[in-house]
């Protein structure tokens, strides 16, 4: 079966276990939706059989009638199999959650400029790492679903034993626990290639953290506004060590990028796209065809590569109100001041989400989309290839801060 690499998205027709390209570790390739769809589609007629000039009319007749009977049931039998396997599992028991206004009450918001609109990264709760969901419940643990892919075991899911969790973070085949006295818990594949047994080990040494995120390389930001860096370094990631006045940090293929007390940013590795010159940002999100910088008026900046459809850009571009955004390698997600969520993208379940209420966090891939609500609930709707979307309905999920 062919292997993709989930950051670069290589794909391997071979034996590899890991990517040449960034070492990540290789699943099985998942084809597209409308890709699954079409194997279920009927491709091959009976075959002809050969003419005979000397048969009876009648008969031929018949024998063409049975034929186009018998192909219409096979149709009909793969309409009905599409839409039961193939229709995005819908949310929960409950669109709405209860009433409220959006982090109302929340502590350590990032109040950038004079706006009013409240923003809060610091502590991310709810997380979809590939094939599996996890959160951080109220009581300081974390929960996740079963790893639906058994190419590798669930060592990325194995949090049995954690506690005193405030935040959680998920990155090439590892999963992070930032703890209330700013120390690190991971936990990985146990499969992984040793190269990684680095960065694993590192960030359990690392202190006074307020906020991390991980991808190929792990950046966490420290109480003071530095930051510690570990993991790849291949194009200059841990330039970012000498970073100061730094309030938000996002890492990215090949990249991590710093927000700084003022609204600038700082990026160190590749440059790739051109965000260095925003201003006014209070977050930033990467995904294949966009960087997405949120302003502290809640509008957005985009730059995008030149494949990029201009409407999709164009539609991020009007969105206003915004607390939290998230680029997606097929679009982007945002959440609104009043709990609302807005999305755009070339896959069409995105749309599902527009009477969602009261949404207090949410996470996005190319597949599906799970939010938490304000009652700490947690909603979904995708494919759930995996198994992933059996987060929908959990509760007592931690509210993020």
């Amino acid at each position: 079966m062919p292997k993709i690499c989930r950051n670069c998205r290589l794909q391997y027709n071979d034996n590899a276990q890991i990517c040449a390209k960034c070492g990540s570790p290789l699943v099985p390739a998942q084809p597209h939706p409308s890709a699954q769809q079409n194997q279920y589609q009927v491709r091959n007629t009976p075959p002809r059989q050969p003419v005979n000039n000397t048969s009876n009319n009648k008969k031929t007749k018949n024998t063409k009638k049975i034929a186009i009977s018998v192909i219409a049931v096979v149709v009909a039998a793969a309409i009905v199999i599409c839409g039961v396997i193939f229709v995005p599992k819908i949310i929960g028991s409950n669109n709405e959650g209860a009433s409220g206004n959006l982090l109302s009450g929340s502590s350590g918001n990032n109040t950038i400029g004079n706006s009013n609109l409240k923003f809060s990264r610091t502590h991310k709760t709810l997380i979809k790492v590939g094939e599996c969901s996890l959160a951080v419940k109220s009581d300081g643990t974390v929960t996740a679903t079963e790893f639906g892919n058994s190419y590798y075991d669930s060592g990325q899911t194995n949090t049995v034993g954690w506690t005193d969790i405030i935040a959680i973070e998920g990155g090439s085949g590892h999963t992070y626990g930032l703890k209330s006295d700013g120390t690190v818990l991971v936990t990985t594949y146990t499969k992984q290639d040793l190269s990684y047994d680095a960065r694993t080990a590192n960030v359990t040494h690392w202190t006074d953290i307020t906020m991390i995120s991980a991808g190929h390389t792990v950046i966490g930001l420290k109480k003071d506004g530095t930051v510690v860096v570990t993991g790849c370094s291949e194009h200059g990631e841990f330039d970012a060590l000498g970073w100061t006045d730094i309030v938000s940090v996002i890492s990215d293929t090949h990249r991590v990028i710093g927000i700084k007390s003022d609204g600038t940013v700082v990026v160190a590795g590749r440059k790739g796209f051109d965000i260095e010159n925003w201003t006014d940002i209070v977050d930033i999100s990467i995904g294949y065809n966009y960087a997405l910088g949120l302003k502290s008026d809640g509008t957005v900046v985009c730059d995008a590569v030149e494949t990029a459809s201009d409407e999709i850009t164009e539609e991020i571009l009007s969105w206003k109100n915004l607390v939290d955004i998230q680029a997606t390698n097929v679009g982007a997600v945002g959440l609104k001041a009043d709990g609302t969520m807005v999305a755009t993208s070339n896959v069409a379940y995105y749309q599902e989400i527009s009477d969602w209420k009261n949404i207090v966090a949410f996470d996005a891939s190319q597949t599906d989309i799970i939010a938490l609500n304000s009652e700490g609930t947690v909603l979904g709707f995708g494919y759930n290839y995996h198994g992933e979307l059996d987060c929908i309905g959990w509760t007592n999920i931690k509210i993020p801060e």
